[in-house]
């Protein structure tokens, strides 16, 4: 038996649009899986930050403040994080994985940055959650990291200290004094 002509021609054409059917489907997936590991490594960094915070309100209850920062730069959490792994007075107040931390750096976000820190009685933050204007004193510490595109938006307006954006928006920092 014989095909008539143009059968050939048609099953060509049929698999064709099968395969481009399947790389837009494909593509969709993989656009989907990367703002899906973007949201895990987000969630990931807020966890840490409040596995911190738990830290640091035990670091405070027995030292009656928070570990200083690391002079200004704000470019790391080195000594807070020694402070909390300190075994002094209550210590250790934390337990961080050994791939997320260097003494030379501090604590790494899921995108491989230093989190940022900052506490000190001499540059008190009057904008952000927990900072009095009226008493010039820090009420609680700020941690950050600069998410996925690594640009610290916490420090465009004012790089003395770390404070919400004029305009309220984090870009895609993720911080500890909330959204």
């Amino acid at each position: 038996m014989t095909r008539p002509r143009g059968t050939a021609a048609f099953t060509l054409m049929e698999l064709l649009v099968v395969i481009a059917i399947m790389t837009i489907l494909v593509s969709l997936l993989i656009v989907t899986l990367g703002k899906a590991q973007v949201r895990a490594q987000r969630t990931v960094a807020m966890s840490m930050i409040a596995h911190v915070r738990q830290a640091m309100e035990l670091y405070a209850d027995d030292w009656g403040t928070y570990p200083p920062d690391d002079g200004g730069t704000f470019d790391s959490s080195v000594n807070m994080v020694n402070a909390l792994l300190s075994s002094k007075k209550g210590g250790p107040y934390a337990d961080f994985p050994s791939d997320q931390y260097d003494g030379a750096s501090g604590l790494f976000d899921p995108w491989g940055i230093a989190y940022r820190y900052h506490w000190s009685t001499t540059s008190p933050q009057v904008t952000a959650v927990g900072q009095s204007i009226a008493s010039g004193r820090n009420l609680t510490f700020n941690m950050w990291s600069c998410g996925p595109d690594g640009v610290d938006e916490a420090l465009v307006g004012n790089p003395n200290y770390p404070e919400p954006p004029a305009d309220g928006k984090q870009g895609d920092d993720v911080v500890s004094w909330g959204k």
